[in-house]
């Protein structure tokens, strides 16, 4: 296993509020999936969990950085695993040997992520 890049990022959760698809559609369309979408207005704090969406994202790009062409939000899709574990899938070209291992936390005020890009021979992306 070979470390590609290490990325961070923190949010304030407060950014995130009042956000709504019907009077904020064209930004949140621009950063978010519609899984994505769905899974946080599904939650009664949908702030804190697009704010930590938001913040995986961030890191994955950071961790990306001088690894590849430049990534766009809307090209990563941060979802959850069967045991509720969040997984960060690049939804363009992306080499086949490398993985994301994700980190995401968050508060009533903050929300925080760290993404790591591996090498490893045996990596398969999940394709949840």
């Amino acid at each position: 296993m070979e470390i590609l890049g290490i990325g961070i990022d923190i949010e304030n959760v407060e950014r995130f509020s009042g956000l709504t698809l019907e009077d904020h559609q064209v930004f949140l369309r621009r950063i978010f999936t519609e899984r994505e979408l769905e899974y946080c207005f599904s939650k009664a704090n949908a702030d804190a969990h697009l704010a930590v969406r938001f913040c995986g994202k961030e890191a994955v790009i950071k961790a990306h950085a001088g690894l590849r062409k430049e990534l766009s939000h809307n090209h990563i899709e941060i979802i959850n695993n069967e045991n509720g574990s969040p997984v960060a899938n690049l939804l363009c070209d992306s080499a086949s040997d490398q993985r994301i291992l994700l980190n995401l936390s968050h508060t009533q005020e903050l929300a925080t992520a760290i993404a790591i890009v591996i090498r490893d021979g045996s990596c398969k992306r999940s394709e949840n």
